[in-house]
């Protein structure tokens, strides 16, 4: 089943000629009801790994939405006029399970085509505002940064920990940045693909490994963070980390996943968390070191590109290493 979220981001495309197809909503902007805004959307990233194209026999897969980013153009009652023209960015909402929610990247027409809507409305309590000089095309991956951020706040890193992180797509790498500020005595990041284990490194990792390789070294870090939300990862954090140790997990896990043993969590004296992606604070702390220059998304684009590239309903072949692709809105 296809899903929409809040925002019109697909999450799934069955590989069948009816998911070619883009197009822009050029319709105008919604009127924001009291205590809302229209934010006119100027950045979306799309993640790299999760595209890709078939030959001519029209297989195209619509890419799971990273983030975006954009301006206040309207206000509605109750709402400070003067916050039109703010850039900024929005915490995520709860996703319907519609294909008739309004507003986004990939809402499907009529048609069979994927519309690109240009304005949303969101609550005022969902801005978290940009400096007048932020770059809107690198802000667009600022909601994996508040994944990271979520992350990097419950597990209350100290200097000269012994730090892992599991997994080393967007959320992984932001992370990193932010684990390296830390100085931490150890810095691993477990993950299959050497492009991205390659890029830990250049950012502050003082070493990467496979799942595999990492099972032996159980028991050593200090705080342990899986960002993969992997069946097989909750088990597999939970070794790595030592006695007294913190285990943060950022995504919900598969049915089906094994639950921990709670005998072994008590003899250990484990600490496990589940970080709030969806909090406020998180956000704001995302905001802030993006501002300070603490983490830097730019790194992870592979390639920025206008909207127009939408209109064959192709942009690109599928590309290794967590990147994302930046589409910037005319």
């Amino acid at each position: 089943m296809t899903t929409f979220d809040q925002f019109g981001s697909r999450h799934g495309c069955a590989p069948t000629g009816g998911c070619v197809g883009f197009g822009v909503d050029r319709s105008e902007a919604p009127r924001p009801g009291p205590g809302h805004v229209v934010v006119a959307v100027e950045a979306v990233a799309l993640a790299d790994e999760e595209r890709w194209e078939k030959g001519a026999t029209v297989w195209t897969a619509v890419p799971r939405r990273v983030g975006w980013s954009g301006r206040v153009e309207e206000t509605g009652p109750g709402v400070d006029t003067g916050l039109r023209g703010r850039k900024t960015v929005v915490r995520i909402l709860p996703a319907p399970l519609s294909s008739t929610s309004s507003g986004g990247y990939g809402q499907r027409s009529a048609a069979g085509r994927y519309v690109f809507r240009r304005h949303l409305t969101v609550p005022l309590d969902r801005l978290h505002l940009l400096p007048a000089d932020a770059d809107l095309a690198t802000a667009a991956l600022l909601e994996p940064a508040a994944v990271a951020a979520a992350a990097f706040e419950a597990a209350a890193v100290q200097t000269r920990a012994r730090v892992a992180v599991l997994g080393a797509d967007c959320a992984g790498l932001l992370l990193v940045q932010m684990m390296a500020a830390m100085s931490p005595l150890a810095l691993l990041v477990v993950d299959p693909s050497p492009d991205r284990g390659e890029r830990a490194l250049s950012w502050g990792a003082t070493r990467h490994c496979t799942t595999v390789e990492a099972a032996r070294t159980e028991g050593v870090f200090d705080v342990v963070v899986d960002t993969t939300g992997s069946a097989g990862s909750p088990g597999a954090a939970c070794l790595l980390a030592a006695r007294a140790g913190q285990v943060v997990f950022t995504r919900a896990f598969p049915p089906g996943t094994k639950p921990l043993d709670q005998a072994q969590l008590a003899l250990r004296r484990l600490t496990v968390r589940a970080a709030a992606v969806d909090a406020p604070v998180v956000w704001d702390t995302a905001v802030r070191l993006f501002r300070e220059g603490v983490i830097d998304p730019r790194p992870l684009v592979s390639q920025w590109l206008e909207l127009t590239a939408l209109a064959d309903g192709f942009i690109g072949p599928r590309i290794e290493g967590g990147t994302v692709t930046v589409l910037r809105v005319p």
